[in-house]
């Protein structure tokens, strides 16, 4: 459901899919859209929702702050 902050993180059509709360239709439009619809959209749209998942995985998070600041300690 496009409630919250979810807008600011799920870009509709590009790393998932965003409906109005309450809006059964949309969603139903959107299930047979993924279940019939163009594959390769699916699966574009589903490998960028993965990719965007990771940006919120604590151990890459984690290695991330450690590598900017080994960068900094090295400079």
């Amino acid at each position: 459901n496009n409630v919250g902050g979810i807008s600011e993180v799920v870009q509709n059509g590009e790393t998932g899919w965003l409906i109005e709360k309450g809006d059964e239709e949309g969603f139903a439009r959107i299930i047979e859209e993924v279940l019939c619809g163009d594959i390769k959209k699916v699966n574009y749209v589903c490998k960028n929702g993965y990719e965007q998942v990771l940006n919120f995985d604590n151990k890459i998070i984690a290695q991330k702050f450690a590598s900017a600041y080994k960068e900094i300690i090295n400079h």
